[in-house]
């Protein structure tokens, strides 16, 4: 076996090579999913929008109820009788403030965001915003969710723009 690989190694060495390109162009693909026509839910702002990106919306539903940012959610379902009305309301509630913050230009600074993540309720103890919190739920809640640590500040810019929006 060795005396064959030994024989063969550049012929071995182009397919490891091969398999190796293979993998890491399917790993990096950057394909937007929104932009491809299966497993569209609708159509809002004339582009399409993907079962993934409608699902990804939902699991930030969850993701702002386990921070306790219960003022974005409630805003955002208004109206709904049922989980599935909530999930869907909260989805296309969140795509038109996203379209509406972008178009007026609103963004937080990241100095704001991360006051927004650490006023936040689930990261406190009596001393104020606890680093062993924030930590234990970036490890052990995010990433069942398909989340990283980026993620827990995307509800809280959501919420910094639905009150500027409020607010004007």
């Amino acid at each position: 076996m060795i005396t064959m690989m030994r024989k063969h190694h550049k012929v071995l060495m182009i397919v490891i090579t091969a398999l190796v390109c293979i993998s890491f162009s399917w790993y990096w693909n950057k394909t937007d999913f929104a932009q491809m026509g299966n497993g569209t839910v609708g159509k809002i702002y004339d582009r399409n929008v993907s079962q993934d990106e409608f699902q990804r919306n939902v699991r930030l539903l969850r993701l702002g109820s386990q921070l306790g940012m219960r003022d974005l959610i409630q805003e955002l379902t208004i109206g709904a009788q049922s989980e599935t009305e909530a999930y869907d309301n909260f989805s296309w509630n969140l795509m038109v403030l996203r379209h509406e913050t972008e178009a007026l230009g609103l963004e937080p600074t990241t100095t704001e965001i991360a006051n927004g993540v650490k006023a936040l309720p689930v990261f406190q103890n009596e001393n104020g915003f606890d680093l062993a919190r924030y930590t234990d739920f970036t490890d052990h809640s995010l990433a069942p969710m398909g989340f990283s640590e980026a993620q827990s500040e995307e509800p809280v810019t959501e919420q910094m723009w639905l009150q500027t929006l409020k607010k004007s």
